[in-house]
């Protein structure tokens, strides 16, 4: 289909860019609540050495990066293989996995972030 013949872009509001970053503020609001109020935040928090705020921002990094994937995710869907597409998702989760592992294991805290 081509861009020209979207029946989308004839319904964009001036306002969208607005619309969606309140949405991703008030997203990004209620997991930080969530976090700061977990149970588990002081002991991620010492077993690192960090703040507990680093805790809970780490968590903020996780739902920022939703933002470009989710782009990164409508674009494969359309030119590539379905099965495809599943395979490089799921090879990325497991590496991201394995760099969270390796953190816990030797008790360093940035790649977290990374995975």
């Amino acid at each position: 289909m081509d861009e020209k013949d979207d029946p989308y872009d004839q319904n964009k509001t001036p306002y969208r860019w607005l619309i969606f970053g309140l949405f991703v503020m008030s997203i990004l609001i209620s997991s930080s609540t969530s976090l700061v109020f977990s149970a588990i935040s002081p002991m991620l928090a010492t077993t690192f050495n960090v703040l507990e705020l680093w805790v809970n921002m780490c968590a903020n990094v996780f739902n920022f990066s939703q933002i470009p994937i989710t782009f990164v995710a409508m674009y494969s869907y359309k030119h590539y293989p379905t099965a495809w597409v599943l395979r490089v998702a799921s090879i990325i989760f497991v590496a991201g996995a394995w760099i969270r592992y390796l953190s816990d294991s030797n008790k360093t805290f940035v790649p977290l972030l990374a995975g």
